[in-house]
């Protein structure tokens, strides 16, 4: 995928365009590039994300946040993971994109993928639902744990 470095860091607005271009053609109203007007989260109503003004100067802050202050690749991955879902940077294909990115700081860092097993699926989008009305975080990142537990715990011999 052209503009995309993988010897940079992976949290950045730039990357995340880059990657949504691929991910939300043609199925987003626009794609590779931030929304441009207010969206809303389905069955959400505790939470709005910020006016469409202002997810480029958040993006920045938010990576920056991120990157200088999470020193561990796990959970920097998880946050930005959950930055971008909530900040609904874009108009469509906002967890497509952000588990992209989430994936990239695993594996630019030596660390496994991960990916959310159709078993793991409600729990996910419950607890989910939950960081999007609250903005606490500890629910999902336990959820991230439990669920890579689970996707690479070794079969009993």
């Amino acid at each position: 995928m052209s503009g995309i470095s993988y010897r940079r860091v992976f949290s950045k607005k730039k990357t995340a365009c880059a990657l949504h271009e691929h991910v939300g053609k043609e199925e987003a109203l626009t794609w590779g590039k931030f929304r441009d007007r207010l969206v809303t989260i389905r069955d959400v109503d505790a939470y709005t994300p910020p006016e469409s003004a202002l997810p480029g100067g958040i993006a920045e802050k938010g990576f920056s946040f991120l990157q200088h202050e999470i020193e561990q690749p796990a959970e920097l991955a998880v946050g930005v993971f959950l930055f971008m879902v909530r900040s609904q940077f874009f108009h469509d294909a906002n967890k497509r994109t952000a588990s992209l990115m989430l994936n990239g700081v695993l594996l630019q860092n030596s660390l496994f993928p991960v990916a959310i097993m159709n078993r793991d699926s409600e729990e996910f989008h419950t607890r989910l639902h939950d960081f999007y009305n609250t903005g606490n975080a500890t629910a999902m990142m336990d959820f991230f744990v439990e669920a890579t537990a689970r996707l690479y715990r070794s079969p009993a011999p």
